[in-house]
């Protein structure tokens, strides 16, 4: 018998970060490529977007889905937390022997085994209600 846990964190180690772009567009995006933490075998793709005039929708939400093991999560920023957290990460890509840490929080709980394994039957959508990056300094 199985052992279940409730869980709003999802933690997850960065692997790689695109910068998207196209010329003559001010829409900037990051594209954070992770491995999680806390649930077996599963990714997230996280996208860092800019609040920008032309966005009028703001996007706070990770979207799991029942039959893939990579979650879509996507969080709208101002431009001021944008260029601090694309600073930041400049700055650390520099040395990549150590990885990036992020912790979401959510608005509801997850189901998830005593081995890490996410019991989904439908498609959920999750609001993000606060994200934390853990940089490496040394």
């Amino acid at each position: 018998m199985k052992e279940w846990q409730q869980i709003k964190n999802i933690e997850m180690l960065v692997n790689s970060i695109d910068l998207v772009f196209s010329i003559g567009n001010q829409e900037i995006k990051l594209l954070l490529k992770c491995d999680l933490l806390n649930i077996a075998r599963g990714r997230c793709n996280l996208i860092l977007e800019k609040k920008n005039k032309d966005i009028s929708e703001i996007s706070n939400q990770i979207l799991i889905k029942e039959d893939k093991a990579i979650m879509q999560a996507r969080k709208t920023l101002d431009e001021k937390e944008f260029n601090d957290i694309n600073a930041q990460l400049q700055l650390i890509m520099f040395n990549k022997s150590k990885k990036i840490r992020i912790h979401l929080t959510t608005n509801k709980s997850l189901a998830v085994d005593t081995s890490g394994f996410l019991q989904i039957e439908k498609e959920i959508r999750l609001e993000i209600t606060a994200i934390k990056f853990s940089l490496p300094y040394l």
